[in-house]
């Protein structure tokens, strides 16, 4: 079984048809589905997705609650929690990185994630995940 990384411009890209990545974003679901695949992403990635909406249309709210009321229940979905110690781990990333990397703490999080289950590929369009030494597949 072939494992991915959800960030939130997947997510996003799977709610908004007006979305850059709304085509790519449902292509890649569709192969994951076919070969079984899984997509590993984290409770700060789903904050990512919803945080923004909260100040738009009640449209993109709605889609927002949806995909995330979708994504808890989908078996073939994970989603890492939130600990105080996935935090510390994050922030000292962050810490570290500060001087030339523009990356944000949930990014952080997600690598390590990443680094944890062997995950090599991210659905995602942000370059910070080349940068850090992952593939990602939202080009």
């Amino acid at each position: 079984m072939k494992h991915y990384f959800g960030d939130a411009s997947y997510w996003i890209g799977r709610i908004d048809p007006d979305d850059e990545l709304h085509q790519k974003a449902a292509d890649y679901t569709a192969v994951i589905e076919l070969e079984n695949g899984r997509i590993f992403t984290t409770q700060l990635v789903l904050n990512e997705v919803l945080a923004p909406r909260s100040g738009s249309s009640a449209r993109l709210r709605h889609a927002a609650i949806d995909l995330i009321d979708r994504i808890t229940q989908d078996p073939q979905v994970s989603i890492i929690p939130q600990s105080q110690e996935q935090f510390d781990e994050a922030f000292n990333l962050f810490r570290t990185a500060a001087d030339d990397k523009a990356w944000s703490i949930t990014d952080c999080a997600s690598f390590l994630a990443m680094e944890r289950f062997g995950i090599r590929e991210a659905l995602t369009s942000d370059h910070h995940f080349e940068q850090y030494g992952f593939v990602i597949l939202l080009q």
